[in-house]
């Protein structure tokens, strides 16, 4: 009885101590947050799952530390459709040309 509460006790001070000394990538405040860029090519599986990962890894963040995502359409054929779906169904994602990544750069930030 004695050894499980202080097997208890240690894995409950090892997990204390794990949640302690994480510590998630602060973003430095009021800097410009940047873009997510996703690439999508022809053979890229689970477009769909990458995308929605990064969204809503950015929707649980606060409103001022959100980054838009943009998918990169780079020889595509077969995900252009479901690329641009995606960037139609969620607030904030845009597919992008790769041949027109650096106009959509510069026409943001520059």
């Amino acid at each position: 009885m004695i050894h499980t509460v202080l097997i208890m006790l240690m894995i409950a001070a090892v997990t204390l101590a794990c949640a302690l000394l994480w510590k998630r990538q602060d973003r430095p405040g009021g800097a410009e947050q940047g873009e997510i860029l996703i690439p999508c090519r022809a053979d890229t599986e689970d477009i769909e799952l990458t995308v929605r990962s990064a969204y809503w890894g950015e929707l649980l963040e606060d409103r001022e530390k959100r980054r838009d995502i943009v998918i990169v359409l780079i020889d595509a054929r077969e995900n252009i459709y479901r690329a641009r779906a995606l960037a139609c169904e969620l607030r904030g994602v845009e597919a992008v040309d790769i041949t027109a990544l650096a106009d959509h750069i510069l026409k943001k930030y520059g």
